[in-house]
């Protein structure tokens, strides 16, 4: 049996390790706070603050789904 214990994810974007708190899911994976702003820094049209907030609640809902299999695979060594 895996123990259940918090997870550090790294930002897809700048590499940055990242609490599962922090995480916020964006694109195809996790990115931190300050890459997604990076992201939408030039785009008049994003409410940044809504973006940041749907993508932490679908990072809660994605952790949700692969938090074993992570676990597992840490307990083994992979990336």
């Amino acid at each position: 049996m895996v123990e259940a214990h918090k997870l550090t994810l790294r930002c897809f974007g700048c590499g940055t390790e990242l609490e599962e708190t922090e995480i916020i899911k964006f694109r195809s994976g996790v990115a931190c706070e300050k890459c997604v702003r990076n992201y939408y820094r030039d785009s008049p049209f994003t409410d940044v603050n809504s973006e940041l907030q749907t993508g932490r609640k679908k990072a809660v809902a994605w952790l949700k789904r692969h938090r074993l299999a992570m676990q597992r695979r840490t307990a083994r060594g992979e990336q």
